[in-house]
Parts: structure tokens; C-alpha cells; sequence
């Protein structure tokens, strides 16, 4: 009797402890096309204080399928077409191709937007260090 409760105890926790290897997680994210609607619009962030050239407002516009983002200066505008993206609380991973000024397949960007509220989003764009880019945008 004793065997045979151990026995059954080995076989439960086994199953158990197989099963869980198996199971999907519900936090995975799926990846969508295009932008999410939620964000699509022209976005501004706060002023940025420089000297000559360098003060002004750095600029974010969403649409259907490409981002395009302003640096401070108007040098850097860059635009990113046939995005995708996941989301993954109040954050978005947004990736795409660049074009301009790129090999024929593009360069790969990424960026990432926490959504704080409907008027206000933290854009950060991966793999670049960008103090101007980098900060809160608000709709306008």
C-alpha cells in the first residue's frame, strides 16, 4: 500500500511537471502589420534649448504602414516603411526598413513607444543614442 502511494505520487508529479513544459505563455506577443491605430497621428516633443540651429521641436508622424521621425535640427529625417509590430502592455516594438539612403533591401530600425495616455508617448529608437530623439512626444 505504501509502494504503491509513492508510486502514484512519483507518476503525478512527473506529469505535472512534463505539462508544464508544454504550455504557451499568454504574455508572447503577435507581431501586425502596419502601425497600431492607437498612435497614428503628428507628434512634437517638448522644446529642446540649444544654441543656433540646435533648439526647436523634434517631430513624429505615424500613418498606415511607415514612421517618420524629425531630428531637432531638420537634418536627420528619416522614414521607416513595412513596419510591424507587437505590443506588449502599454508598449509597442515597432520594426521596419529604411530606405533612404540604404543598400536595395533596406536597413533594419527598430523602436520602441510606451503609450502613457492618448496624448502622450515615450519614443525611444533602439540601437541609436539619441538625446533629441529619445524623450516624450505629445499629439498635435
Amino acid at each position: 500500500m505504501k509502494i504503491r502511494k509513492i508510486f502514484v505520487g512519483v507518476i503525478a508529479s512527473l506529469l505535472l511537471l512534463f505539462s508544464g513544459m508544454f504550455l504557451v505563455h499568454s504574455t508572447q506577443a503577435a507581431v501586425h502589420y502596419g502601425t497600431p491605430a492607437a498612435l497614428h497621428g503628428k507628434w512634437k516633443s517638448s522644446y529642446i534649448s540649444g544654441s543656433g540651429r540646435f533648439k526647436g521641436h523634434s517631430t513624429l508622424s505615424i500613418r498606415g504602414h511607415h514612421v517618420t521621425y524629425n531630428d531637432v535640427h531638420g537634418i536627420r529625417r528619416e522614414s521607416i516603411f513595412k513596419t510591424k509590430y507587437s505590443k506588449s502592455g502599454r508598449i509597442y516594438t515597432i520594426v521596419g526598413r529604411m530606405y533612404d539612403n540604404a543598400p536595395a533591401s533596406g536597413i533594419k530600425k527598430a523602436m520602441k513607444i510606451k503609450v502613457y495616455n492618448h496624448h502622450k508617448i515615450y519614443f525611444k529608437l533602439l540601437g541609436q543614442h539619441s538625446h533629441s530623439l529619445n524623450r516624450v512626444y505629445t499629439r498635435y
